[in-house]
Parts: structure tokens; sequence; C-alpha cells
């Protein structure tokens, strides 16, 4: 289980996020930009390793895993 402080503690690092099968994707790669605290929970911002210079947000909820690479 990924919580928001372990989410919150990859601030800055690129990371790899296995999301779930509801998600538009199976992962996610890039840097984590930041957090958003939403009312549902927290959402991701990442810069994507296949798109430099463009954002992604992804939702807590889809988040499997969170690891740094």
């Amino acid at each position: 289980m990924t919580t928001r402080e372990s989410l919150k503690a990859l601030v800055g690092k690129r990371v790899v996020l296995d999301l779930t099968s509801a998600a538009d994707s199976a992962l996610a790669r890039g840097k984590l930009l930041g957090t958003i605290d939403a009312a549902d929970g927290l959402v991701l911002i990442i810069e994507p390793d296949e798109a430099p210079g463009t954002r992604r947000s992804v939702h807590s909820h889809h988040v499997t895993n969170a690891r740094a690479v």
C-alpha cells in the first residue's frame, strides 16, 4: 500500500509508478514534480520520460506501487 507520506517523499526524484487497470496506462515513469492535496486523495504531477517538458497528473488511488529509480 502506498501512503501519502511515501508518495510525497518521492517529490523531486525520478520514479516509476505501477498503476491499476482503471488508469490510462500500466505505469508512469518520470520525474515527480509535486503533489496536490485533493478532497479525495493526492494528485501526483509527473514530467514523463517519454515527453520531456510536459506534465501528467495521476491520482494516488490509481497507484499500486511507487519507487525511485
